[in-house]
């Protein structure tokens, strides 16, 4: 898990996942650095800085908080515009999934 937090720190992405319908987490990836674009040497001359403490800190509100556990109420789900999307997404992909298969 410390590597996936490193590799979303270094290219400045964050990202949330979800284990069940309603409940996932959220990695908070910011890099400390001028760009999310570097080469390998310079990756390492950073990765030695933080591990002399030399950098700030990559997490929320400058301290060394990354992941989060995220919990989503029902009905935040059943109001949202993006489940009405997912829905015709569905629909279009099953369709689509059984004119190809025939």
């Amino acid at each position: 898990m410390l590597q996936l937090v490193d590799v979303l720190s270094f290219s400045n992405k964050s990202l949330f996942i979800f284990d069940e319908p309603f409940h996932g987490f959220y990695i908070h990836g910011k890099t400390v650095h001028e760009s999310g674009e570097m080469t390998i040497d310079k990756m390492v001359d950073y990765l030695n800085e933080e591990n002399a403490v030399v950098l700030s800190n990559h997490g929320l509100d400058n301290s060394d908080v990354q992941k989060l556990n995220c919990s989503l109420v029902n009905e935040l789900s059943k109001n949202s515009p993006h489940q009405k999307i997912y829905e015709c997404y569905r629909l279009l992909n099953r369709f689509l999934c059984h004119f190809i298969n025939k």
